[in-house]
């Protein structure tokens, strides 16, 4: 939209005709001072388009001391590349007219055709406010209120939601809106908008069902009352019939009797009193003399507990002692072995470094065919293993009993074994080659240690033989321990059809484990051999024929003399030496440890022998029979003191309390007793009358009938307000995806605003970002320096930087109505007075940049500031009036 001409008069303080003509379609900047008339001709732009020609509200327009003036305001513009004039008077002579090369219109229908091509709405009476102004509200910025953002995008917000829609391809989202405003109205006709609380029908049938339940509760009542009233008279009637049969004053007659005997008994009551006190005595010396008797047993038993304590402590220092001398003999076998490898070294020294070259080639070619072998035995192996695994189901299964027996049995057989070797005589043998000693018959290799539990012959050819005899007097106990215990064992496995534990436990894990593995032996057997086994095996073939060939070079070449070289063998006699040297250490050290060992053993032979004799005398016949007599004259004379100490009280008890004047009262008591109780039960007799007339005048109205026709209908009542509060549910769980959806349409709009308003904003704040809110109107401001990310609400920054991003985001919004096809002008009536020289250098760039596709008009008091803008300013002059003017 472009403004060519502007004519006013009678308006204000332009009494005369006033005009402005030949305007330019980029920035037009109008000077003047206070009151000469520049906010007066932007509110005749507002009033020629907003405010209706008949509306008796715009007496500002009017002459101060004229009140026979009719403003008139006449608008040529330019929109959509057609011409049109508006002419409108207002009050006296109201009239308006538009006209255009297609056409005129006249009165209300040119102001609805105006309206509608701006994007504004026209009052229905009174005068044109905020929130009908639309797209020129948006645009056109008044005298101090380019600051104020939001109610004028709330108020255009429509508009441009609608020009975001054309921008990004989007279709209206009327009918979304309509469907929302329908489910919103459909749920307001249930639930409260504010906080959902149900109201209309909803609230209706809640008090219906409060009602009926209500009713209902009233009719428990009732209904609870005449089922107590049975009760009461089950249970009077009860109690009448037990007291007719068992009278309640029989007592009180017996009690009086028996005060009137107490009265006769005052006499022997002083004499057992003091024969009881002497009981009581004696009783509490036995108790004493058993509790000392008691006292010096348990001593005992605290000792035996020290004892056993202490034969812990030496079990645990002589196995420490054990397990070091065994660490110490592995230590000893491993440097035993280093050292007779070590010698194989030495003796192959001189052998190793011949006949290289071959060696090396059949050495690689064995680790080929050994790699080879791996993998084809691997996938064999899993060839088979996949065999196995199929067979697996028709295994049959272990019982649990069986196999946690088996379990018990084996680690009873590991534990005795354990004991045998610890009290087994070791020997170890250090032989010459071919010697021919032999144990019980079975040769014996030239280095060898054997543990010996039983009876055994070592014969030594030339010479004769050992008899070695075990010593140790729990080995043949052992041992017979071990054989029942493998008996035992191989007696479940002969049941179960298996050689050792390990198979039945292999078995029981195969069968959990079957259809897992065979999977997986699959996998595994495409991984080794993807070609297959045959492939294998034909080029493990080749590789050994191979191998054979370089082997007969091999053995076809003369022996050589040559040695490996002195640093060789120097070296590998140097290392005999040094593993020689070291195995010596061990055997001392071994000594020593074999030396402590033995006095831990008998430490431990010590402590058990105290403990046993401590405990044997503890569980002694004897000693048993004294703690037994102890215990039993303990409990005697306990309960006997208990028992005299109880009678006691009660005869001093009995002797307080049986006073002749008590005992006079009680026989009155007793008499008045019989009399209440019998009154008691007449009262009893006419009150079970009154309850039988009773209820069978409220049994006869019915009132269990009236109860469950009742609670029928609180079910219905019921079932109403379920259906009411699914259906509320269900309309306030519709309307919130409904706005969900119509919140995530307005952030993907949001995209084509935020472009325009970045590109304005670089241009006044570097490296900043603002945000939007779903109203379109600006929300945070973040701006990145050095010191990282500063973000804060535009609402909460200087008057000066609110009214700079007003002016900026407008333009952006004006740039967004461009876009889609809206007509766009933008004013600006003394903007930007609070901004400093380099930002309005800023706001003048960004103002020339959007005069390239608006039409901009600036009115200004501050023509200093704005001589740079690179168009030439046009002076208002204030007209000379006798009266000062309203507005500028």
């Amino acid at each position: 939209m472009r403004i060519l001409r502007l004519r006013v008069e009678q308006l204000r303080q332009f009494r005369e005709p006033f005009e402005l003509a030949g305007l330019d379609p980029g920035i037009n900047l109008f000077t003047g001072p206070n009151e000469a008339g520049k906010s007066t001709l932007v509110r005749a732009i507002r009033a020629a388009f907003f405010e209706r020609h008949r509306s008796t509200s715009v007496e500002d327009l009017r002459p101060w001391d004229d009140p026979g003036a009719a403003p008139g305001v006449e608008i040529d513009f330019e929109l959509g590349g057609s011409p049109y004039r508006l002419r409108k008077t207002f009050l006296r002579k109201a009239r308006c007219h538009l006209t255009w090369p297609g056409g005129s219109l006249d009165g209300d229908e040119a102001e609805a055709m105006m309206a509608g091509l701006l994007g504004f709405e026209l009052p229905q009476r009174g005068a044109s406010r905020r929130e009908h102004w639309g797209i020129p509200g948006l645009l056109w910025m008044e005298q101090g209120s380019s600051h104020e953002l939001a109610p004028a995008v709330q108020h255009a917000g429509e508009h441009l939601r609608s020009a975001l829609e054309r921008c990004v391809g989007e279709v209206a989202s009327s009918q979304g809106d309509a469907l929302i405003a329908r489910v919103r109205d459909e749920r307001g006709r249930l639930l409260t908008a504010a906080v959902g609380r149900p109201t209309g029908d909803y609230q209706q049938a809640l008090d219906a069902l409060a009602a009926e339940q209500d009713a209902l509760r009233q009719l428990d009542e009732r209904v609870s009352q005449y089922q107590a009233d049975v009760d009461q008279l089950a249970e009077l009637t009860a109690t009448h019939a037990a007291e007719t049969r068992n009278p309640p004053w029989r007592a009180a007659e017996t009690g009086r009797a028996e005060a009137g005997r107490a009265l006769a008994a005052l006499g022997t009551l002083r004499a057992e009193l003091a024969a009881t006190e002497a009981s009581i005595a004696a009783g509490r010396l036995r108790h004493q003399l058993a509790l000392g008797r008691l006292t010096a047993i348990d001593e005992r038993r605290a000792q035996l507990r020290r004892r056993e304590q202490d034969l812990t402590d030496a079990s645990r220092r002589a196995e420490l002692a054990r397990l070091a001398c065994d660490a110490r003999e592995r230590d000893r076998a491993a440097a035993q072995d280093m050292l007779h490898a070590a010698t194989e070294v030495l003796a192959q020294a001189r052998s190793t470094e011949l006949r290289a070259e071959l060696s090396e080639r059949i050495a690689a070619t064995a680790h080929t065919l050994e790699a080879l072998g791996q993998t084809l035995g691997q996938a064999e192996r899993e060839h088979e293993r996949l065999l196995a695994l199929q067979r697996i189901g028709n295994e049959r299964g272990v019982p649990r009993e069986d196999l946690d027996r088996l379990r018990e049995l084996q680690t009873r057989i590991g534990a005795l074994r354990i004991r045998q070797d610890a009290a087994a005589t070791r020997l170890r043998f250090e032989l010459r080659e071919d010697s021919g000693v032999t144990l019980d018959g079975a040769s014996i290799p030239p280095r060898e240690e054997r543990l010996v539990s039983a009876a055994a012959e070592v014969r030594i050819p030339g010479i004769g033989s050992l008899r070695i005899l075990p010593g140790g007097t729990d080995l043949a106990t052992i041992a017979l321990h071990l054989a029942e215990a493998q008996d035992a064992l191989e007696t479940l496995l002969r049941g179960l059809d298996a050689d050792s534990v390990d198979e039945v436990e292999a078995r029981h894990v195969r069968q959990e484990q079957a259809a897992t593995e065979r999977r997986q032996a699959t996998q595994l057997l495409a991984a080794v051999a993807p070609e297959g086994i045959d492939a294998l095996r034909l080029r493990r073939d080749a590789l050994t024929t191979q191998q054979l060939r370089d082997q007969e070079r091999l053995d076809a070449l003369p022996l050589s003399g040559e040695t490996a070289g002195s640093a060789g063998v120097s070296a590998a006699t140097a290392r005999c030496e040094m593993l020689r040297a070291r195995l010596e250490n061990h055997d001392k050290e071994a000594l020593d440890l074999a030396t402590r060992f033995l006095k831990s053993e008998a430490d431990l032979a010590s402590a058990l022998r105290e403990r046993d004799a401590l405990q044997a005398m503890l569980q002694s016949d004897a000693l048993l029979r004294e703690e037994h007599e102890a215990l039993r004259m303990r409990d005697e004379a306990a309960a006997l003191v208990t028992v005299l100490e109880r009678e006691l009280a009660d005869r001093r008890d009995r002797l307080e309390e049986a006073r002749p004047d008590i005992l006079e009262q009680d026989l009155e008591r007793y008499r008045l007793s019989i009399e209440r109780a019998r009154q008691a039960f007449d009262e009893r007799a006419e009150r079970i009358q009154r309850l039988r007339g009773r209820l069978e005048e409220t049994g006869a109205q019915g009132l269990e009938e009236e109860r469950a026709l009742q609670a029928t209908r609180v079910a219905a009542a019921g079932r109403r307000v379920a259906e009411l509060e699914r259906r509320a549910q269900a309309l306030d769980l519709l309307l919130q995806l409904l706005e969900e959806g119509r919140r995530e349409l307005t952030r993907r709009l949001h995209g084509p605003l935020r472009r325009r308003i970045a590109h304005y904003l670089h241009l006044v704040f570097p490296r900043a970002e603002l945000e939007l809110g779903e109203d379109l109107a600006p929300g945070q401001l973040t701006r990145r320096g050095s010191r990282g990310d500063e973000s804060g609400d535009v609402e909460a920054l200087s008057f000066g930087a609110r009214e700079q991003l007003g002016v900026i985001t407008r333009l952006a919004y004006a740039d967004l109505l461009r876009e889609a096809g809206r007509p766009t002008l933008v004013i600006l009536d003394d903007a930007l007075v609070h901004t400093d020289a380099a930002r309005l250098a800023a706001m003048k760039r960004a103002l020339f940049d959007a005069a390239h596709r608006h039409q901009v008009m600036i009115f200004t008091c501050h023509p200093d500031a704005w001589r740079d803008l690179g168009v030439a300013p046009r002076a208002i002059e204030s007209p000379r009036t006798t009266h000062a003017a309203a507005g500028g």
